[in-house]
């Protein structure tokens, strides 16, 4: 299932007017071209896809053998599909849904026997303009069932997605504008993406990251929010909401420059503050936790500290240290 998110991304860029239906031959060319791109395994090659009564291309156990690390089901469309592959650009828009998904074998999560099962879906939405070189994936949707969701949303502009030269002569000028996530967990999905997806130390680099934001850039409760995220650590259950926006862009070389020397192991709190000011100039980021309490069981939530004068309640027990936070 992870190789399919790869090959959505290739797919892609935003699918807000793709309205017309798609012809077979659409169909089965994107198909091909997305799978051999991203190397998946000779059995895709050869699946047909069929056009469905709404005119979405679809690929469903009737035409293809699924295994249990598929998918039931998947459709799709998209608008300049033809221009896409004859230039090795990416779509004007694109929208698909997965369904169907195993929560175990599908999404290779580390999860208790009792949530093996199709329960889960994806679903992607996104878009490009041509004259503006702007671009939005408005939706990466995880549907994880009663375990929780996983939303994602994008923009920027400043490159020339229409064909694989453009990109190449553009990618200096990508920029990002707005980034988005909302996550609704709960403490056995919290447990299999923290050890499946993070490692101790890279919660560790996170934490101090968090601590050296800018002051400019994040409030002192949207700091809160996140440190009480990472602090909870793998138990937790709520929602957290994280929205960064710069109205100037975040450029790529930005990025690069200031990743480069989080990648070196900058040295001290100095340092670690440099990279991330680098970072973030420009970047405003709005963040928020809401923890649930029912999650606590046989517990009662109880106030686990302050943070920056913002209060911090939860399960005692969801916090690693077994300890309230402590006051900075």
């Amino acid at each position: 299932m992870r190789g399919f998110l790869v090959m959505l991304g290739l797919m892609l860029p935003l699918g807000a007017q793709a309205e017309a239906a798609m012809e077979q031959a659409q169909c089965r060319d994107g198909w091909q071209v997305a799978n051999a791109a991203t190397g998946q395994a000779k059995r895709f090659l050869i699946i047909e896809p069929i056009v469905n009564a709404e005119g979405w291309c679809q690929i469903d156990e009737s035409v293809a053998e699924l295994r249990e690390d598929d998918f039931s089901k998947l459709v799709w469309r998209a608008l300049g599909v033809e221009a896409a592959i004859e230039k090795g650009g990416f779509p004007e828009s694109f929208e698909a849904q997965f369904t169907g998904i195993d929560l175990i074998e599908g999404f290779n999560l580390p999860l208790p026997p009792e949530w093996a099962g199709a329960a889960a879906q994806l679903y992607v939405k996104a878009e490009r303009d041509f004259e503006s070189r702007g671009f939005a994936v408005e939706a990466v949707a995880f549907d994880f069932g009663e375990l929780g969701q996983a939303k994602m949303r994008f923009a920027g502009g400043g490159i020339d997605l229409s064909s694989a030269k453009q990109m190449q002569f553009t990618v200096g000028g990508l920029r990002f504008h707005e980034a988005a996530l909302s996550l609704t967990t709960t403490p056995d999905l919290s447990r299999a993406l923290h050890e499946g997806m993070t490692t101790e130390a890279q919660m560790a680099q996170l934490q101090e990251i968090v601590a050296v934001l800018p002051k400019r850039s994040v409030s002192a409760e949207s700091r809160a929010g996140l440190e009480a995220f990472l602090t909870a650590g793998p138990d937790q259950a709520g929602k957290l909401e994280i929205v960064a926006t710069s109205e100037t862009g975040l450029g790529i070389l930005q990025v690069v420059g200031g990743t480069m020397q989080l990648d070196r192991g900058v040295s001290g709190a100095d340092g670690m503050s440099a990279a991330v000011e680098q970072i973030l100039t420009g970047v405003r980021i709005e963040a928020s936790l809401m923890p649930d309490n029912s999650a606590c069981f046989n517990e009662q939530p109880e106030f686990l500290g302050e943070r920056h004068g913002v209060r911090v309640s939860g399960c005692r027990s969801s916090f690693r240290s077994g300890a309230a936070p402590e006051e900075p």
